[in-house]
This record gives C-alpha cells, sequence and structure tokens, in this order.
C-alpha cells in the first residue's frame, strides 16, 4: 500500500491523496494517477532524490568479474544478420518477442549501440569466472556470436585457455529454444509497458526489459546434450531510468529431470552506485553435459538484459560432476502463512490503527477501540470476538529524535492509544464471559519501527554527540547511525512498555515501517537485517507488510524478517482496480508463505464503487482460499472499520457485517478468539 513501482507516473499513495510511504500518508480520498502511454520506464521521486547528488558526466561502461568492476570497456558483439540454420524462439508470459533488433535504445543511452566487431568474449573461467575484452578473437560470420577460445577444464583465471587440448567455444543457446517466465503472477500492466523493449536475449545489440513481477526464469532448452564450460548474461544499470542490476542471478541445470543450482553470483556493482553500467553475471562449469539450463534473478522495477550465453564444446571431454556437490534448487513456498504458523506469532487477524497526527483521526479512544477488539452488534451488545492484534504506527515521522519522541509519548497518553485499548479489551473480556471465555486471552500489540531515512541529516543527540544520518566515506549508508537511532527508540519504548504495565495487552512484536526493500540505497539490506537482528535479541519477532509486488517479496526471509502479509492494491485504486489482482495476491502469498491484507478505503464510507470493490475482495479472497486459518492483516483507512461500526447507513453498516462474516470464517467457521 506505500510505495509504488516506479513506473508509475507522478508516484501517488494509494490510500491517501498521495502514493508515499504510510508514514508519510495523507488521509484524503484516493487519487490515483497512472499512466501507460510512456515508453521510458520512471523512476519514483523518491529515488530522484536518493541521486539527487549523482555525477552528470557521460555514462560510464565496466566490464564485471563475476560482477566486480574491473574498469575495462565492457566486451561488444557485432550486430547480427539473419540467423539461419536452428531458429531460436524467445517468448515470454506476455506473449512472443520477435527480438528483431528494432527496439528503441534503452533509457540512459548507455549500450544501446554496439559498433566494435573485432571485440569478443571469453568464456567463463575456473576461479575467478572473469568475462574480458579480447579483441582478437574473431566473430562468427553467421550468427554473430563470438568465437572463444576453450580447454578440457584448463582455462586460466583470466579467461585465456592452455594451448594443450584447446577447443573453440560455441554459443550453444543460438541452436536451442530461450523462453522466460515471472516468478510471480503475470500482470498485464507490466507486460504492456514491457512489449516497448522486447530484443532477442541472443546476438543482439538492443537490451531486453523486465519489469516487476517478483523476477524471471529464463529456461535455455538445447534439446541435445552439449558440452558446456560456462553460463553468462550482461545486464545494464541506469538509475535514472529506474533500470537496476538485480541483486543476485542463479543459474540452474536439469539433471535427471531435477533442478540442480550451478552458482549464484551477487552484483558487485551496487544497485545505490550512480551513473550507467554494464555487468557480465557467469558461472564456469567444467564441461558439463546438459541440455537443460535456467537463469534466474529477482525484478524490482527495470532489469535490462542481453547476450545470453550457454559456452561449450562437443569436442571437450565431458566431467562427471557428483549431484551431491550441486545443491539442489530448493522448493519455493505453496501455501500461504496461517495461524498456527509458529512464524505469524499467533496472529490471526491484525487491525494497523494510524495514530500520533491529524487531531481526533489520529487519537484512539476505547469507544473507537471496542469495535476493533469486539464484534458490536447494532444494539452496541458484544457478539463476538474480531481483531485480536492492533498494529500502532504513525500516519507521518520526521526524521528527528523529538518527533520519535513525541510520538512515543502519545502512544501512552492516558486513555488514549495503548492505555484505549486496555480498557476496551477490558470490556470485551467481561462481554465474552456469556461465551464461556474467562479470562480471555491478552490482545496482541505490535509497533512500527520508525524507517530513519537514508541521508535525511542530522537526527539528535546521544551521548553527547550529534547522531546523523548523513553519510560518509566509511559508511555510506549511514548503517551505524540509522542502527543506533533504531536501538534508542527500541529501548524506550520497552521501558515505557514495562512501566505502563497494561494487564490486558500482550507486546507480541515489532514493524518494519517501510512497504519495500530499496535496493537501490546504500547499506539498506544491512540496515533491516541490523534491525531485525537487535528486535531479536530483545525477544521479539519483526514484521513486515510490503505493497503489491515490492522490491524484497521473495527475500524478506533472508532479510530476518519473521513474518510478512502481502497488499492487494486493489479496492484501493478504484475504477482502475486491476482485474486479477486478488487472485494474484493469493497466489505470490502462497508462493512466498506469507500471509494476506485487506484493504478497507477510506472512500468506501461515501462511495459505492469504493463499497463494492471491497466486498467484491473479500468474495474473491475466500473463493481464492484465503478464508479459513490465512493469518491477515487489515488496512482501514484512519478508523474505517469503526465508523462503519457505528453507522446508520445499512451500506456502510455492512462493511463491518461483512468483514467479521469473512474473518469469523476462521478455523472451519469456529468462532474468531
Amino acid at each position: 500500500m506505500l510505495g509504488v513501482p516506479f513506473w508509475y507516473v507522478q508516484p501517488k499513495h494509494k490510500h491517501g491523496g498521495y502514493f508515499m510511504h504510510r508514514n508519510k500518508r495523507t488521509v484524503t480520498s484516493l487519487s490515483i494517477a497512472l499512466s501507460l502511454a510512456s515508453a521510458l520506464p520512471l523512476v519514483s521521486m523518491q529515488t530522484q532524490n536518493a541521486f539527487a547528488n549523482s555525477s552528470a558526466s557521460s555514462p560510464s561502461v565496466t566490464s564485471a568479474t563475476y560482477g566486480t568492476a574491473t574498469g575495462a570497456p565492457a566486451p561488444t558483439i557485432a550486430p547480427t544478420g539473419t540467423t539461419t540454420g536452428s531458429t531460436t524462439t524467445s517468448s515470454g508470459s506476455g506473449g512472443s518477442s520477435s527480438g528483431t533488433g528494432t527496439s528503441p535504445s534503452s533509457p540512459g543511452g548507455s549500450g544501446s549501440t554496439l559498433t566494435s566487431p573485432s571485440s569478443t568474449l571469453t568464456p567463463p573461467s575456473s576461479g575467478t569466472s572473469v568475462i574480458t575484452s579480447t579483441p582478437s578473437t574473431p566473430v562468427n560470420s553467421v550468427t554473430g556470436a563470438p568465437i572463444l577460445s576453450g580447454s578440457q577444464g584448463n582455462s586460466s583465471a583470466n579467461g585465456s585457455s592452455s594451448s594443450t587440448g584447446a577447443a573453440p567455444l560455441v554459443n550453444f543457446a543460438h541452436v536451442g529454444s530461450v523462453s522466460w517466465t515471472s516468478n510471480g503472477p503475470a500482470d498485464a500492466q507490466f507486460q504492456k509497458l514491457e512489449k516497448r523493449y522486447d530484443a532477442k536475449l541472443l546476438g543482439n545489440p538492443h537490451w531486453h526489459g523486465f519489469l516487476n513481477q517478483e523476477g524471471r526464469t529464463i529456461t535455455v532448452n538445447l534439446y541435445y546434450l552439449h558440452t558446456i564450460n560456462g553460463l553468462s548474461i550482461q545486464m545494464e544499470q541506469d538509475p535514472k531510468a529506474g533500470i537496476f542490476y538485480p541483486s543476485h542471478v542463479d543459474f540452474e541445470v536439469n539433471l535427471y529431470g531435477k533442478w540442480y543450482m550451478l552458482g549464484s553470483v551477487p552484483t558487485k556493482i551496487p544497485q545505490s552506485a550512480s551513473g550507467n553500467s554494464t555487468q557480465w553475471f557467469a558461472v564456469q562449469t567444467h564441461n558439463l553435459q546438459a541440455s537443460e539450463f535456467r537463469i534466474v534473478f529477482p525484478v524490482t522495477n527495470w532489469v535490462f538484459t542481453r547476450n545470453l550465453g550457454i559456452w561449450g564444446s562437443d569436442f571437450s571431454v565431458p566431467t562427471s560432476q557428483s549431484l551431491p556437490n550441486l545443491p539442489q534448487v530448493p522448493k519455493p513456498f505453496t501455501q500461504m502463512m496461517s495461524i498456527f504458523d509458529p512464524r505469524s506469532a499467533g496472529i490471526r487477524n491484525m487491525m494497523l490503527a494510524y495514530s500520533g497526527s491529524y487531531g481526533q483521526m489520529g487519537t484512539w479512544t476505547t469507544k473507537d477501540f471496542l469495535p476493533v477488539t469486539s464484534y458490536l452488534l447494532q444494539n452496541g451488545q458484544i457478539g463476538g470476538r474480531l481483531f485480536d492484534t492492533v498494529l500502532f504506527l504513525p500516519y507521518t515521522l520526521a526524521q528527528n529524535q523529538q518527533a520519535w519522541l513525541s510520538y512515543l509519548n502519545n502512544l501512552f497518553a492516558k486513555n488514549e492509544q495503548l492505555s484505549a485499548l486496555n480498557q476496551a479489551m477490558a470490556q470485551t473480556d467481561q462481554g465474552m464471559n456469556k461465551f464461556g471465555y474467562n479470562p480471555y486471552p491478552k490482545e496482541k500489540v505490535v509497533i512500527a519501527l520508525p524507517y530513519p531515512s537514508y541521508h535525511s541529516g542530522a537526527w539528535g543527540l546521544l551521548g553527547g554527540q550529534i547522531l546523523s544520518f548523513t553519510p560518509t566515506p566509511s559508511d555510506p549508508g549511514s548503517v551505524a547511525n540509522r542502527l543506533t537511532a533504531i536501538q534508542w527508540y527500541l529501548n524506550t519504548f520497552l521501558a515505557k512498555w514495562k512501566q505502563a504495565g497494561f494487564s490486558n495487552l500482550s507486546l507480541t512484536g515489532f514493524y518494519l515501517n517501510d512497504e519495500t526493500v530499496h535496493y537501490t540505497f546504500p547499506g539498506e539490506v544491512n540496515l533491516i537485517q541490523g534491525t531485525s537482528q537487535m528486535v531479536q535479541k530483545a525477544g521479539y519477532p519483526l514484521f513486515w507488510i510490503p505493497f503489491y509486488d515490492a522490491g524484497g517479496i521473495e527475500d524478506w526471509q533472508s532479510l530476518g524478517i519473521n513474518a510478512a502479509w502481502i497488499q492487494p492494491n486493489y479496492a484501493i485504486q478504484g475504477k482502475a482496480a486491476p482485474a486479477g489482482r486478488v487472485a494474484n495476491t493469493v497466489q505470490l502469498a502462497k508462493d512466498n508463505g506469507m500471509g494476506v491484507e485487506l484493504e478497507l478505503p477510506t472512500a468506501a464510507l461515501t462511495s459505492p464503487l469504493y463499497r463494492n470493490l471491497y466486498l467484491s475482495s473479500l468474495q474473491q479472497f475466500q473463493q481464492a482460499g484465503a478464508a479459513g486459518s490465512v493469518s491477515h492483516a487489515m488496512y482501514a483507512g484512519s478508523k474505517v472499520l469503526t465508523q462503519a461500526a457505528y453507522s446508520t447507513n445499512p451500506a456502510v453498516r455492512a462493511l463491518y457485517d461483512q468483514t467479521y462474516a469473512f474473518l469469523a470464517n476462521q478455523s472451519n467457521g469456529a468462532q474468531v478468539n
């Protein structure tokens, strides 16, 4: 729900007047500006700000060793003519791609034209898997692919081969088929934009663009066994155009019907680096005999690729590679996170409660919380249990110590926020006695941790010294100082929590208050992992609710996050709500072991359109199997569900009743508890 993919024109917030992060969200009715007219990938204002100090000099082009910049010119290939013989077919989930080389050059202009036909690639070699420029190597006059020197397992570290037993390497991908699929649910909006950058992945000077949808799996089927020495692919980064390297590229092989990992190559040119660059990702396979390969990588915003290579020689002597030495590709998740999954910390239904700003809209009272903790009948009586967990998070929070402290103090204000929830739970406990619950389990509480923005300057005073989030040469991501600020906030909250002694509340965990992983920001991964470590050291899990197709959806566990819920971003879009989005959200949740979030837009209080979209989303979730024992979070604007509970308008009240009916279906229809 917060932050959006870079391809949105003038990114605006889904839940409020503007698309932005939740901690900056306004509370006006939805206004979306979505344009698909532009052929160029765009970047969000936040990303533009992050690169505002980038050099304005001409783009630099570098080659890479296993992704490490060498400073040498990027290898180039002569533009290809008409391919004869075997035909290479490139098709994606969005349709077939002709790959004729007539697509527009990539945004930013780097690498759009290759003019040095004598410069070619050398094969991946053992050890460092270097790919360098070797002008003396000829180019195949038919396919335009480089003719490379190979060996029978004796390649040197710099990519050259020994003179004994050398065999020329060819790109066998030209005699097979190349196809690709998205690693997440296919999105028609993204696929429409991708068609503007659909150049062939083989022997083409132009780039093929992939946009969001979690990631891509490129499959190369050679049909017959060939002896392979290495796999490689070239990628581009142009931050100002919204094009970034993937965090890593995995190379896989199919042996005897099972997929095995050949290697995972991380990017060595940071996604936060300014300027244009190209980079090679490659692995050495040591004369492996196989016929089917996959190249898999995550896609956040745009990833531009070209020059796919499956290098080998049938004159080389195949070597036997023991299967145990090749780790089998791990199986993905197959189910959504359930309430019985230990990762969920027992959270069944978690309401997001925004607080700390906008006067009464951000001030929760006991009356506000009562229809959250309980299901209130229209006569005011408690008819059941509703949300067992409340997540407190700020609308907006300035990047300074005083603002953070003011929000903390507001959380512990008398008869408001946490105190009001404690009182509401006491009333719920009494009301549930008639159902045989005595005492009723405490209400779970999750607290958002402020996200310390990169490059936001001086934050405050700790230990007599000014703490700043401004990067330094020794810490370009200012990670240490940002983690210090988070640690201060965590310690301060825990001290206040202990002192408050709420009898009806149980502190369950903390929330990462950003809805995407900014891989393009220096130190972002270290910041999240460091936050997770400090939270878990204190004895609590770290939770996350990313927006649909956000960065990090595939990586949330490796980042140290304990549980996550995915946003559908469906009803919130009004007339622009994408068909199939709810079903795709469920599939994303299954693929990544996440719970799902329900989204009730503020506009549903006054608009039949938004009411119907919300109720439709409940039905679609139900049909897709996302009710029952699936763990849920719920976004409901500023007390929207509370307002619906107290409404005398039957159509508005129905929002509350239908939400309860959906959530009460948990545990095979058992009472929500």
